[in-house]
């Protein structure tokens, strides 16, 4: 290639000032899309009415009932795990040799 060093240390510049500025302009369109996307979400919640759920003091914490629910059915020899689980999962286990 005949080119010079004027035309070699201009290509140079441009890509290392790309390098430094495209990461940014990255985060840029990010955070414009962040900002849109939680600007739509307000805005269709207010039209329609819909609020985030929220926690309330007067439930039992969730692992405590389930938990002891599940392994009281898991030690009942008349629990129908077909029906429970489906017969398809119940066919992979027996696929994988787990059961």
């Amino acid at each position: 290639m005949n080119e010079g060093k004027v035309a070699i240390t201009s290509r140079r510049l441009i890509i290392m000032v790309m390098a430094l500025v495209v990461p940014e302009l990255m985060i840029t369109w990010a955070a414009r899309q962040f900002f849109s996307a939680r600007k739509t979400a307000k805005s269709f919640n207010d039209t329609f009415g819909a609020r985030p759920a929220q926690a309330r003091g007067d439930h039992q914490n969730a692992g405590e009932e389930n938990t002891a629910t599940l392994l009281t059915e898991m030690n009942n020899p008349g629990l129908n795990l077909e029906s429970a689980a489906g017969s398809k999962f119940i066919g992979r286990l027996h696929a994988l040799g787990r059961r």
